[in-house]
């Protein structure tokens, strides 16, 4: 791995400035011609993935903190990781919390398209009381361990088929 290098202060026009400090370079091929994948990172976020040889990143390495030969590391990196570099590690984020409310209106959509199919079947003869209430009892045996307001909805499905409701 390359060490960090700092520019020396220059002084123009009387006034003192730092100028950019070079990024690390990790894991270069020996053939500084070779094209490989490169992460730039900045700060210790990947922030670009780029296609170049050494030679190109020498043109853009003041530009971040680290810039890490995936290729020749033999690392996958991602724009959004987390670079490690002390393990020379890239870490992905975490998964997006699920979209509850999108989740909830699709079980809601196929519960009421099944209960829509089941009003339908009732009206037109193809579906009886007794076939209802067969069905009632048999989600009651095969699923004992049902909470009190999910039987509570159940049952007022079905006193509602029934007629009871």
């Amino acid at each position: 791995m390359e060490e960090l290098k700092v520019m020396p202060t220059a002084i123009k026009n009387g006034v003192a400035s730092q100028q950019a400090s070079l990024g690390i370079i990790v894991g270069q091929s020996k053939n500084p011609a070779q094209v490989d994948t490169w992460a730039l990172v900045t700060g210790t976020s990947c922030t670009n993935i780029i296609v170049a040889s050494y030679n190109d990143i020498l043109a853009i390495q003041n530009q971040y903190d680290y810039l890490v030969d995936a290729t020749a590391a033999n690392i996958i990196a991602g724009i959004g990781n987390t670079y490690n570099p002390q393990t020379n590690v890239f870490i992905p984020p975490p998964a997006p919390p699920p979209d509850y409310v999108d989740n909830f209106q699709a079980t809601f959509g196929g519960i009421l398209t099944n209960l829509q199919v089941c009003l339908s079947n009732m009206q037109n003869g193809n579906l009886t009381p007794s076939q209802i209430s067969t069905a009632y009892n048999n989600i009651l045996q095969l699923n004992p361990g049902l909470d009190q307001p999910t039987l509570t909805i159940l049952s007022n499905i079905n006193n509602y088929f029934l007629g009871n409701g």
